[in-house]
């Protein structure tokens, strides 16, 4: 009996431990991550989620939860995963509900645990924060997550340290990501179908690249409005 309790626990650190290995190759070099090794990643995850699909997703969300959380870098491949092995309608709502999930923990560990550390690592930055969120609230927080002028764990830590009601938070969150991450999760299923590296100048990745290109370019014209929007107030 103790070890069919034991079973799923195995296999959900087994998994755990997978998706983190895949996401540490991506930063140990190019040659790890060809064309040819990524997919047999892929292909061996596609078979663990065949064979438990319930665990895997738990660990999938668990796994992007925690990246989101604490600001560690690799959701964008994450979302790669999702597409590749769950599929575009799956992929994108697992993904977009974990980074919701992911920052709201942030936020709530900015907000009730790391406030202090928070604003005294980020003083400016907390300060020009709270003025935004008091003018815009809700909207900006939107445009900050279609358009991430900001790095979103630096956003789910900043927004935390203001009076931004949870509801409102969440609620942009949920929707902003939602371009985002609808752009790799589609990349992923891409990735996942092709048989060379010619493939992928796909008209459809193409379209995609153009269109992160261009969520690139707004974002960066956000942060040059928002950054000389706050330099023109008068110190309170």
């Amino acid at each position: 009996m103790s070890g069919q309790q034991t079973e799923p626990k195995r296999n959900a650190l087994a998994y755990l431990s997978t998706i983190g290995l895949v996401l540490a190759g991506w930063y140990v070099g190019n040659d790890y991550l060809n064309l040819e090794t990524l997919q047999t990643k892929l292909d061996m995850l596609d078979t663990q989620f065949e064979v438990h699909p319930i665990i895997f997703i738990g660990s999938f969300v668990a796994t992007y939860i925690l990246v989101v959380a604490f600001f560690i870098p690799g959701s964008f491949l994450l979302n790669l995963l999702a597409g590749a092995i769950l599929g575009p309608l799956w992929g994108i709502i697992f993904a977009t509900l974990a980074a919701t999930a992911g920052s709201m923990l942030g936020f709530y560990i900015s907000r009730y645990v790391a406030a202090g550390w928070v604003r005294a690592r980020f003083p400016k930055k907390s300060k020009k924060f709270n003025n935004l969120l008091a003018d815009g609230g809700w909207m900006n927080i939107l445009m900050l997550r279609i358009a991430p002028a900001l790095p979103v764990g630096l956003t789910n830590f900043l927004a935390g340290v203001t009076r931004m009601p949870t509801t409102h938070f969440a609620t942009a969150t949920l929707i902003g990501v939602i371009p985002w991450i609808a752009f790799y999760v589609l990349a992923g299923v891409e990735l996942a179908s092709v048989d060379s590296v010619s493939d992928l100048a796909s008209p459809e990745l193409m379209a995609l690249a153009l269109g992160l290109i261009a969520i690139i370019a707004i974002g960066r014209v956000l942060m040059r409005k928002l950054t000389l929007d706050q330099a023109s107030r008068p110190e309170s």
